[in-house]
């Protein structure tokens, strides 16, 4: 949790981590973010969490094409 920026941190805290399970559109609210950039900042911070972890990850459409 330490790689990431405060408001990632925030958005991860507050979607996973909570125990009042909030949905996203109240999160964005609170945060003050609009729906797309809440969604663009939660995937980035995903992200990072999965390389820190060293776990992969992979597109939807990547992995398709490799099974094809």
């Amino acid at each position: 949790m330490s790689r990431l920026s405060s408001v990632q941190r925030e958005v991860i805290m507050r979607s996973y981590l909570d125990d009042e399970g909030e949905f996203d559109f109240i999160v964005c609210g609170d945060l003050g973010l609009g729906d797309r950039t809440f969604r663009r900042i939660k995937s980035e911070a995903l992200n990072i969490l999965a390389a820190a972890l060293r776990v992969e990850v992979y597109e939807v459409g990547y992995v398709e094409r490799l099974y094809s």
